[in-house]
C-alpha cells in the first residue's frame, strides 16, 4: 500500500564486536623480491638486514617472523632485526619471512636457499683455470 512506502526502512542499529576497521592505512609493503642464495653445508651463520626489504607506513616499527620449509637443511631465525640462515646440510628450502606492524597488517616475502655439500680438503678454495697453449708464431 501507499502508506507502507513512508514506513521508516529500520527500526534501529544494532552493534557487534569484531575486528578493528583500519581506515587508510597502508600494510607495510616488500621493498622488492628477494634474491635466491646457494650457501654451502656447515659455513658460518649469514645475517642479512631486514630494514631493507620492508617498508613500514609512517616508520613504525615491525616484528619479523622467518620459517624455512626444509628445517634439516637450513635453519632460519631472527636476531635483533637480521635474519639468520645457518646451512646445515645439503638439500634446498624455501625461506619465508614475515614483517608485522601493531595493527596486525603484515607483508611477506619468499625466496629459495640451495645449501650445498661441504667440500672439505686441502685444495679447498683454489680455482682451475685452463689456458690454450701459444702456437709456434705466439699465437
Amino acid at each position: 500500500t501507499e502508506a507502507d512506502l513512508y514506513r521508516p526502512c529500520f527500526q534501529g542499529i544494532a552493534t557487534a564486536v569484531g575486528p578493528p576497521l583500519i581506515l587508510f592505512k597502508r600494510p607495510p609493503g616488500a621493498a622488492g623480491p628477494v634474491a635466491d642464495r646457494t650457501l654451502r653445508a656447515g659455513d658460518a651463520a649469514l645475517r642479512l638486514a631486514l630494514s631493507d626489504w620492508f617498508d613500514a607506513a609512517s616508520g613504525e616499527a615491525l616484528r619479523y617472523a622467518a620459517q624455512s620449509s626444509e628445517p634439516s637443511a637450513l635453519r632460519a631465525r631472527i636476531e635483533d632485526g637480521e635474519l639468520v640462515l645457518s646451512p646445515l646440510a645439503e638439500g634446498m628450502a624455501t625461506v619465508t619471512v614475515t614483517a608485522t606492524d601493531a595493527d596486525g597488517l603484515s607483508a611477506t616475502v619468499r625466496f629459495e636457499v640451495r645449501v650445498t655439500r661441504a667440500v672439505r680438503s686441502r685444495w679447498q678454495g683454489w680455482r682451475l683455470i685452463l689456458l690454450e697453449p701459444e702456437d709456434d708464431d705466439g699465437r
